[in-house]
């Protein structure tokens, strides 16, 4: 017996269709809710590809499942139709967008249909209808209204062969997906979201939905929730000082005393002010053009290598310390204490230890770490020396107390005759010589450990300018921690005797 496919298929997505066996009926509150949501497709002339029903098949796995489970299950579709492909298809067609993408749409619809899924088509929408974008332009008019829409300068990635801004998926290898046109970094007024002002609403808001914790974790990356303060840097143009100020964010303000640098983007806007003041103004234009063709894709996880340009003319002061600082303008900000190195001493600075000194302090804050891990250290020596000190004070008044006890105990010997008290006599002085010899013993230990290790951290400090970093103090850390717990020990024990 043959299956024959097409026929059954046929009649049962007739079946679905003429009795609307998948429709929401949306103000049903009998049942519990349940909403699944597809990413909408963009209606090319092509079709579907492969693609678009390995996501919606889990989907509507997931959809099925629930209506079973007794669920009122919203599951709709809609088309992502407004983009730059349907514009770009118009521009090269001279064919009006609406009327090609209204056939695309029709297409994709039928194919999405003969797949079977459980969608709800009474509910379809598509983002190019102005029955759709009329909400979107309402919702951005009020974000206006309530100041949180707001128009800046930024960069954006811009193609002068399609005249329009780019989103970063759409620039591969500095040119256009579409088309395959040079893209360059650009400074232009763009309309932005005030996204920190709902920061917190959005944060607050992922624990109330049921996601997975690491989807969670990436949303509150995305969201980026960081607390800290805005430093103004002096700047300095030919040795004077000049009116404009460079404010930075930290979230570290114990750092600013270690830096000796300042590291701006090729984008600045302060850079073509100083135009005139930059003595290797080509230098800078170059590296600048350079940059401006790599995405941020390039610029940041696939630059593995140290470049940038140093401001010769431009300086800046260090507003904590009042120092004259450097300004180097680098592809990869991220990543400043690691590359500063390479790129003043490429430029002709010899700040070596100087630069060293400044990742050291400012590389997670380590001066703070490690200024706890010496005074740690330091307090457990001293405190080791004082019971030091006190158990050989101790000892010596022991030694007499010892005796004067068991001349005592002699005479109550001598007086009752009893051995049981010989024998209780001995054992305490056994047990008390022993005690007060492997207090002693500790002690002693811990106290040439501490020493030791302090000599040798020492001897390894002498020879460095500054070191790599707190691992180098572990040592002294440990030394400094077992000789306090050693110190409570001790206390602990002179107490209860």
């Amino acid at each position: 017996m043959n299956y024959e496919f097409s026929a059954i298929e046929a009649k049962w997505h007739k079946y679905w269709e003429e009795n609307d066996t998948f429709h929401t009926d949306v103000w049903d509150f009998s049942k519990p809710k349940y909403y699944v949501l597809d990413m909408f497709p963009y209606p090319s002339g092509v079709g579907l590809h492969a693609g678009h029903p390995e996501g919606y098949t889990a989907t509507d796995i997931m959809s099925r499942m629930k209506r079973m489970q007794g669920y009122n299950v919203l599951h709709p579709m809609g088309y992502d139709s407004f983009g730059l492909p349907a514009e770009q298809y118009a521009v090269s067609t001279g064919n009006h967008p609406n009327g090609f993408t209204q056939k695309n749409i029709e297409t994709f619809s039928k194919q999405l249909k003969e797949l079977g899924f459980d969608y709800d088509w009474s509910k379809l929408t598509a983002t190019s209808d102005p029955e759709f974008y009329k909400w979107t332009q309402w919702i951005f008019k009020k974000l206006w209204e309530a100041g949180y829409a707001k128009r800046i300068e930024m960069p954006v990635n811009w193609c002068e062969e399609l005249g329009t801004v780019l989103a970063n998926d759409e620039v591969i290898d500095g040119k256009s997906e579409r088309g395959g046109y040079p893209v360059v970094k650009k400074m232009m007024m763009q309309w932005v979201i005030d996204q920190p002002a709902f920061a917190e609403k959005l944060l607050e808001g992922l624990e109330e939905i049921d996601w997975p914790e690491a989807t969670k974790e990436i949303q509150r990356n995305w969201i980026g929730k960081s607390t800290g303060a805005l430093v103004d840097f002096g700047v300095l143009t030919g040795g004077a000082c000049a009116d404009e100020k460079i404010t930075v964010y930290t979230t570290r303000c114990d750092t600013l005393f270690g830096v000796t640098y300042m590291v701006i983007s090729p984008e600045h806007p302060f850079l073509e002010q100083w135009k005139d003041q930059i003595k290797n103004w080509d230098e800078v234009q170059a590296y600048r053009d350079e940059a401006a063709r790599k995405s941020d894709f390039e610029r940041g996880e696939l630059n593995k290598d140290t470049t940038g340009v140093r401001l010769d003319g431009i300086e800046v002061i260090n507003p904590a310390t009042g120092n004259i600082e450097a300004v180097t303008i680098e592809e990869q900000t991220e990543q400043v204490c690691k590359n500063i190195g390479a790129i003043l001493e490429a430029n002709g600075i010899g700040f070596d230890k100087v630069v060293k000194t400044t990742c050291f302090l400012a590389d997670m804050g380590d001066f703070v770490t490690i200024a706890l891990v010496m005074t740690v250290g330091i307090l457990g020596g001293v405190v080791c020396c004082i019971f030091f000190l006190k158990k050989y004070m101790n000892k010596l008044q022991g030694k007499g107390k010892k005796e004067k006890q068991v001349e005592e105990a002699k005479q109550v010997k001598q007086a009752e005759q009893d051995d049981f008290i010989e024998d209780f006599i001995d054992d305490i002085s056994d047990d008390f010589s022993a005690d007060e010899k492997d207090r002693s013993f500790g002690t002693y230990a811990t106290t040439a450990m501490f020493v030791g290790l302090c000599a040798a951290y020492i001897g390894s400090y002498v020879g460095k300018a500054m070191p790599s970093g707190g691992a180098d103090l572990m040592p002294l850390f440990v030394a400094g921690v077992a000789a306090l717990c050693m110190a409570v020990f001790e206390f602990l024990i002179q107490k209860k005797n």
